[in-house]
């Protein structure tokens, strides 16, 4: 009986530090172990989405969207195809330039107003220093998107809007989405995304405890994409070959 009430106590004691070393390991000092989403008030998301339905990575056709963070509030209104841009039609009027800027959320202006996103910022320059041409921007930025989303969007739906000039901009998330996500091939043929990366059975315990996140990433190589050193170094010669 003795020992029984000693396992209790043993087991309570236990509990109870772990409760305290969680709540010490939330607190600002530990930032470090917060994900880019958690740092920005969005909470944790996984770099490999649960679902995707289809090929298009697109947002909400005629939705608004509020971006809420402490230090700015903007709301961005979707076009027909899920774009940050006013709807346009597939024929140009005359004299009219017209260039498709795609990317990610640097792209889409996420945290700033719809008109003040590089692509509408291009838009003006360009009209200011024009004489007869009218120059046309259209904002196909899309947030998390990738290079191969962007790719089949542009084949399938933009090219119809005739665009004289596209511009894409990559930047360094571009890459990793590549190492999980995949080339070409995660678009199935029935239309759905197969990723090429598989989320680990446990990150759902990873998203909820900081103190297994402290295990995690003190004690083995793991990081932040929830992959080894050695699965890192493979997917680095994956994105080469992509």
């Amino acid at each position: 009986m003795k020992f029984k009430s000693v396992v209790k106590v043993a087991l309570v004691n236990l509990l109870v530090v772990l409760a305290v070393l969680e709540i010490v390991l939330r607190t600002s000092y530990f930032d470090y172990l917060k994900t880019w989403s958690e740092l920005n008030h969005i909470g944790y998301l996984s770099l490999i989405p649960d679902e995707i339905p289809d090929w298009y990575w697109v947002s909400v056709p005629h939705s608004l969207r509020t971006e809420q963070k402490p230090e700015f509030s903007f709301s961005h209104r979707f076009s027909s195809l899920g774009l940050n841009n006013p709807e346009i039609g597939l024929q140009k009027k005359k004299n009219t330039y017209r260039t498709l800027v795609l990317g990610d959320s640097f792209t889409e202006g996420a945290g700033a107003p719809s008109d003040s996103s590089w692509g509408r910022i291009l838009e003006k320059l360009r009209n200011q220093t024009a004489d007869t041409v009218n120059h046309e921007v259209i904002n196909a930025g899309i947030s998390g998107s990738d290079v191969f989303f962007s790719y089949v969007l542009l084949r399938d739906k933009l090219m119809l809007y005739q665009p004289d000039e596209i511009i894409y901009l990559m930047n360094a998330s571009d890459i990793l989405d590549i190492q999980l996500r995949g080339g070409m091939e995660r678009f199935a043929p029935d239309s759905t995304v197969q990723w090429r990366v598989q989320n680990p059975w446990w990150e759902p315990v990873y998203a909820r405890l900081y103190t297994l996140r402290a295990l995690v990433h003190h004690f083995t190589t793991i990081d932040f994409s929830l992959r080894t050193q050695a699965k890192r170094n493979a997917d680095q010669v994956f994105s080469h070959a992509s």
